[in-house]
């Protein structure tokens, strides 16, 4: 089988093509994983079904071997998002059909798709041997929003394996459990720019008034994405502190970054940042002038109804 030209073929042609592998008696292996990847950059659910069919072919043998056939579907079946495979891949997973690394890549695809019937899997594969199993199921147990594992999670604070260990951190931060907070605001101190929007974003369910002062210091050496991701989470805290910052995010160099603050600005309610928000609705770019003018008319009609 010819696999050039994959990135331009129609996305019918990589399905007919997958298929007509499955039903080959003797195919192309490698040619298994190349369209699988394919059609998994694709995002289009027709692909769904040809991808299980991949997944249950090569199920024995990535159990006692690990397939990377059986690897190449699991990740493209996450890629696609879609809630019809769930089940076939909880039942992958639930019957001891994968090796470790795949069993990692299905945890993580149920957890893109927030199945809850996976929830036993979380539960049970936070003590698994394989750290990559681990660290999937803590994103599943955050995913699913299972409180009840705090302990579990807390454990995993001190894994041996460090994607573990941060793992467990993001999750206790995700479900609004205080154990996260402290790890998580170690972190942010650090945090690489890459790390530094998903560390955010599970700081901001535990962050108390003092975590507004890091997240404003941290926004002063973060990229785009860290930015919005200070500028969401001091809005949804709110408070003095995090107006403070927010308004200094307000002279930011990025015009989505102005914009995020306007519209925060409104969650906190606090009409100190009028001045401010007068100088964003008066901004050049008119996304940010009108996030400011309505930040400005619902603190009119706030004050009004007080």
């Amino acid at each position: 089988m010819v696999l050039e030209n994959l990135k331009s073929a129609p996305t019918a042609e990589l399905i007919a093509r997958l298929v007509a592998l499955l039903d080959d008696d003797r195919p192309a292996m490698a040619a298994f994983v190349a369209l699988a990847e394919a059609l998994g950059g694709r995002g289009e659910r027709a692909a769904t079904a040809p991808l299980l069919r991949l997944a249950h072919r090569f199920a024995g043998f990535d159990r006692d071997a690990g397939a990377p056939e059986m690897r190449a579907a699991l990740a493209a079946l996450a890629q696609l998002n879609d809630p019809a495979c769930a089940s076939a891949v909880t039942d992958l997973a639930t019957l001891d059909a994968l090796s470790s690394e795949s069993l990692a890549l299905a945890l993580a695809c149920l957890a893109t798709l927030r199945h809850r019937p996976a929830a036993p899997l979380a539960r049970q594969h936070l003590t698994h041997e394989a750290p990559a199993v681990r660290a999937a199921a803590c994103e599943l147990a955050a995913r699913l929003r299972l409180r009840a594992s705090g302990p579990a999670l807390e454990a995993l604070l001190t894994d041996p394996a460090p994607g573990v260990a941060a793992a467990a951190t993001l999750a206790l931060g995700s479900l609004g459990l205080p154990a996260g907070r402290a790890p998580l605001e170690t972190w942010l101190s650090t945090a690489a720019p890459v790390d530094l929007p998903r560390v955010v974003r599970a700081l901001a369910p535990v962050a108390d008034a003092d975590t507004a002062v890091l997240l404003g210091r941290a926004a002063e050496r973060a990229d785009l994405d860290g930015r919005l991701a200070v500028v969401a989470a001091l809005g949804d805290l709110g408070g003095r502190a995090a107006v403070t910052w927010l308004c200094r995010l307000a002279r930011d160099r990025k015009p989505a970054v102005r914009g995020a603050v306007a519209e925060a600005l409104e969650k906190c309610a606090d009409t100190s940042a009028a001045p401010v928000l007068q100088e964003l609705a008066a901004d050049d770019d008119p996304t940010v002038a009108d996030a400011a003018e309505q930040t400005l008319q619902a603190l009119a009609e706030q004050a009004t109804e007080w």
